[in-house]
């Protein structure tokens, strides 16, 4: 689509043409070939779910490793991130699982606009990377030794700190970490802190569009 064929087929100027193309998003082109079939059969995994703006859609990402097996069979997680401080720990028994936390974070939370990784398989092949393709994630990788270009690197120790502190304070086993993983992720999104880009607002509604919802419970 050019600004002087929109300009025609919808009369407008130039101008008016130019600013609407450039504030639109063209997700695909399809293509087909004579004969047509009677069903065009549609692929549009990219339009399905929610896409996070460029502003905070640029999500960092690492794997940290427990030291104990979880009553679940989980020995890691992977740990999303932004600039946001929205924060999402998706435990995981396997690395080839990492394929698998981003769908869901896909599913859940929307469809990142970026994602930084380091070099490791898990995250540059297999599912993660058919993942990837289908849902047109651009993806940039950190440079070799220089593990201070991923943000999640630093995210990983204050998230193990919280949750020795949770499991040490609620005075649970350590082998529900994984547990308390996901809840000290859930508490850091939909806290309000003091930093800049959230305008006092919850990273959760910074990422996702959407006011956390208060629930008071009395006894």
């Amino acid at each position: 689509m050019t600004k002087e064929s929109l300009s025609k087929m919808w009369g407008i100027s130039l101008n008016t043409a130019a600013q609407t193309l450039w504030v639109t998003t063209q997700k695909g082109i399809r293509n087909t070939v004579h004969p047509i079939e009677r069903r065009f059969v549609t692929k549009q995994s990219r339009l399905r779910y929610n896409q996070l703006g460029s502003r905070h859609g640029r999500f960092y990402l690492d794997t940290f490793f427990a030291s104990v097996c979880s009553t679940r069979g989980n020995t890691m997680a992977q740990l999303f991130m932004n600039d946001a401080k929205y924060l999402c720990i998706m435990p995981m028994q396997k690395k080839s699982d990492a394929g698998a936390t981003l769908l869901e974070l896909i599913q859940d939370v929307g469809i990142p606009a970026a994602l930084h990784t380091d070099g490791a398989k898990e995250l540059s092949q297999g599912k993660w990377k058919s993942v990837c393709e289908d849902f047109g994630i651009k993806q940039t990788i950190t440079e070799p030794y220089s593990p201070w270009q991923n943000r999640a690197e630093l995210n990983i120790c204050e998230a193990k700190k919280s949750i020795h502190h949770l499991l040490l304070c609620s005075k649970a086993p350590l082998a529900l970490w994984d547990y308390c993983a996901t809840y000290v992720a859930d508490i850091t999104c939909l806290t309000a802190n003091d930093l800049y880009v959230l305008h006092g607002r919850t990273p959760y509604e910074m990422v996702t569009g959407n006011t956390v919802i208060k629930l008071l419970i009395s006894r």
